[in-house]
Parts: structure tokens; C-alpha cells; sequence
């Protein structure tokens, strides 16, 4: 609910600004649009806040000089601290916009609490542990990325620019190159487009307006570099992710869990079947039964029950003898 409250604020500020600089759809102002919305989230604010601050403070008193060893204790702090100055910066007569507006970036900090919500789930909890575990693959796929696109963005950047410079050419040919290569800033992000992105436009750039050669050099790099030190790379990734999966304590527990868990669905819903009065109770005519169809067999075999007949079964789950 914060976080849905903080994009629906973002939403409003956006508007808002949209509205100021005079940008196309946003022709009133946000308060036209949401009337009324910045009650609401000023509202949101001091209850998230107060909740924040009581539950930080109870947890304190509770767990002493323990708080300040778990990581979200500490990101807890951080929030409450944030909200604190903020309130304390608006309460005043006088104060400095702009480290007001740095303390609400601060206050993002909160979205950091739904990663601890996130570990709830398993299936979550498998992606987030393994990216912390991928920490040090990604450090150097980057690094690895980078070296091939600032050697392949110099190179560009050398090729253009006796293009850009040639004032013969059409002013506006040579501003539409420069926008994709005249920097080295410029030749990175463009060689970043190329590489994950939509690589059409600064291709076209320089094939329309250069040289239909530079078609040879963007299909080798996209081959090369956006295709197979990519997969690689994304390869690397996964590999990483089963490797995590199979080696933390706490996913192998789920893992076992759940298997048991669909086990146990399994075993009801054969039981439910031979139950053919649906009393909720089944009788040994009833199992008997029920082992007479092949389908039930088959099923009981792919569920690694080493169970020769309904009998044996029977006597091994009439605890009581009751039949």
C-alpha cells in the first residue's frame, strides 16, 4: 500500500511538471486533474510515518543492542530518520527546497522493505538470493560488456567524425550523425542501443548518410556482441541461479517442503477416489477396489509407492486395526 501510494504521488508530481513546462496532454494542472489527491498523500505520509516510527520504537525496547545487527533494522531507521527530517523542514518557516527534495528521495528507501516481503515467498526469495549471489558475475560481465563497447564506440565515433566535419554534406545529415556519434558519450549510449536496444536508427544513421560499408561492421557486432557474448553472459546467469538452488539451506528446505507437500496432495486425492460412498472413510473393498483399475496402478507406481497390492496397504495404514 506505501509503495502504491508513492507511485500514485510520483504520477501527480509528473503531471503536475508536465503541466509547467507545457509538455503536449498535460493542459491543467494536476490538482485539476486529481483534486484534491495532495490531502490524500499528505495524509499517507504522516500514517505510514507514525507507523514506521512506533514500530521502530517497540522494536528497539524489545530487542536492545540485537536491532542494530540485522541489515533491515538499520534500512528501518533510515526511513523513520527521513520522515523525521522531513517533517522537521516543513514545519519550519523558512527552509531549503532543494534539501527537501533530497530528503524525500531519501525516504524511497521504503520500496527496500518489500524485498524483505519478498523473502516470504519462495519463488521470490530464489531470485533476490541469487542476484546477491550473482554480485561478482555481474561485476564482470559488465566489465567485460564495456570493453567491447568503448572499443567498438571509439572506433565508430574515429570513422564519423571526418563525415561530421566535411561541411560539404547537408547540415542536417551531419546533426543526425553527430546525435548518435559526435561524442564519446554519446557513441557509448548509442553503442548500448545497438547492443540491447532497438539498434535500427543509429544503424540507419550511418548507412543512409555515410556509407552502406558500416552495414558489414553493425551486423558483425550484433552477431558477435549482441547475439553471442549476450547468450553467454545470460548463460552464466542461469547457471548461477541453479547453483544457488541447489545450495542454500533455506531453498532446499522449501524444495522439500513443497515436494512433501504435493506428496500428501497426491495421496488424498487417490484416497478421495477410492472412497466410493464418500463417507470419508475408505474400507478395504473400497481400496480393493479401487487397485483393480490399471489406471489407479499406474498412478500409484508414478508416485514411487513400492505397493504390491491393496492389502499391503491397508494393514500399513490401519494403525488401530479397526478396519
Amino acid at each position: 500500500l506505501n509503495t502504491f501510494m508513492m507511485a500514485a504521488e510520483a504520477q501527480y508530481r509528473g503531471m503536475e511538471t508536465g503541466f509547467q513546462v507545457g509538455y503536449g496532454p498535460y493542459e491543467a494542472s494536476a490538482e485539476e486533474i486529481w483534486p484534491g489527491a495532495h490531502v490524500v498523500f499528505d495524509i499517507s505520509d504522516w500514517f505510514f510515518g507514525l507507523i514506521f516510527t512506533v514500530q521502530i520504537i517497540l522494536r528497539m525496547f524489545a530487542l536492545r543492542t540485537e536491532f542494530f545487527r540485522d541489515f533491515w533494522n538499520v534500512v528501518d531507521c533510515l526511513i523513520v530518520a527521513s520522515w523525521l527530517l522531513s517533517v522537521a523542514i516543513i514545519s519550519n518557516m523558512v527552509f531549503d527546497p532543494l534539501l527537501l527534495r533530497l530528503v524525500r528521495i531519501v525516504r524511497l528507501v521504503r520500496l527496500l522493505r518489500l524485498v524483505r516481503t519478498v523473502q516470504l515467498f519462495d519463488a521470490l526469495y530464489l531470485m533476490t538470493t541469487a542476484i546477491k549471489s550473482s554480485l561478482s558475475t555481474l561485476l564482470w560481465s559488465i566489465l567485460l560488456l564495456m570493453l567491447f563497447l568503448v572499443m567498438m564506440g571509439l572506433f565508430l565515433q574515429k570513422l564519423a567524425e571526418p563525415y561530421m566535419l566535411d561541411e560539404s554534406k547537408p547540415i542536417e545529415k551531419r546533426k543526425q550523425v553527430f546525435m548518435f556519434y559526435g561524442t564519446f558519450s554519446r557513441s557509448m549510449l548509442t553503442m548500448f542501443e545497438i547492443t540491447l536496444g532497438n539498434w535500427m536508427p543509429p544503424c540507419r544513421a550511418l548507412v543512409e548518410n555515410v556509407s552502406e560499408w558500416f552495414m558489414l561492421i553493425f551486423l558483425t557486432h550484433k552477431l558477435v556482441i549482441g547475439f553471442s557474448v549476450v547468450s553467454v553472459i545470460n548463460a552464466v546467469f542461469v547457471q548461477e541461479t541453479f547453483k544457488v538452488a541447489t545450495s542454500d539451506d533455506r531453498i532446499m528446505l522449501m524444495l522439500k517442503q513443497r515436494a512433501r507437500k504435493t506428496h500428501m496432495n497426491k495421496i488424498r486425492d487417490l484416497f478421495q477416489h477410492a472412497d466410493c460412498d464418500g463417507n470419508g472413510t475408505v474400507t478395504l473393498d473400497e481400496l480393493d477396489t479401487a487397485f483393480s483399475d490399471p489406471e489407479v496402478l499406474a498412478y500409484v507406481s508414478a508416485l514411487d509407492l513400492d505397493i504390491l497390492d491393496a492389502a499391503q496397504l491397508f494393514q500399513m495404514l490401519d494403525a488401530n486395526e479397526d478396519a
